[in-house]
């Protein structure tokens, strides 16, 4: 109970503080977006300028996002500002929830967005590119009761995290997503366009206030 508290804690100082430093978000986020881009699409574009938005994603429009592409836009992304500063390893297993939203499959992701903010956004906190860092580069190295508790992200699925955007080289409105890749025993790297269909292998990863 102590740990949920904790992060409770968190969540409510930076919120009423509104203590979330753009400047420190981009120190904190630049080289994993950097390497990020590396990999989607090779080392010349590892000197993109990165910048970030502190922006509740309950107030985004995800319809019309979804068609606002601007390649000048190449590395802009935004965080939620609810989720700066959390430590992930002191969620309480019950307090984290996967979503599987089988009722989506063949919409657009878009739809599935607004239907998080639109069910959940009262009750749940909305992970985004922090969350989708902490998994790709901290999940390994977390111990065993750590790992335990967010087993689930390595079912072989493709885990969402709406709480940022992030925006390709084309410009395109991308919603991190990470995936457990058994075959290379590695984490697939990815953000899936807005208006890509939802299906069966798509999971909402959130968390319970």
């Amino acid at each position: 109970m102590e740990k949920s508290k904790n992060f409770e804690n968190v969540v409510t100082e930076v919120v009423e503080k509104n203590d979330v430093s753009q400047e420190v978000i981009k120190k904190e986020n630049d080289l994993f977006l950097k390497k990020t881009f590396e990999s989607w699409y090779g080392e010349n574009e590892f000197k993109v300028e990165t910048i970030p938005t502190v922006f509740d994603p309950r107030n985004q429009d995800f319809e019309q996002i979804r068609d606002n592409s601007v390649k000048d836009k190449f590395g802009e992304y935004t965080v939620n500002p609810e989720m700066q500063g959390v430590d992930f390893e002191h969620i309480s297993p019950e307090k984290i929830k996967t979503l599987q939203l089988s009722e989506f499959v063949g919409k657009q992701l878009y739809e599935v967005a607004k239907h998080i903010i639109n069910t959940y956004g009262s009750t749940h906190h909305i992970p985004g590119l922090e969350f989708w860092k902490w998994v790709l580069e901290e999940y390994e190295n977390a111990s065993d009761d750590i790992k335990e508790k967010y087993k689930d992200l390595k079912d072989g699925n493709h885990h969402h995290f709406l709480g940022s955007i992030v925006r390709d080289h084309e410009g395109h409105a991308r919603v991190p997503n990470a995936s457990w890749n058994n075959s290379k025993s590695e984490w697939d790297r990815s953000a899936r366009w807005l208006g890509n269909n939802w299906d069966s292998e798509d999971r909402i990863v959130l968390f319970e206030k």
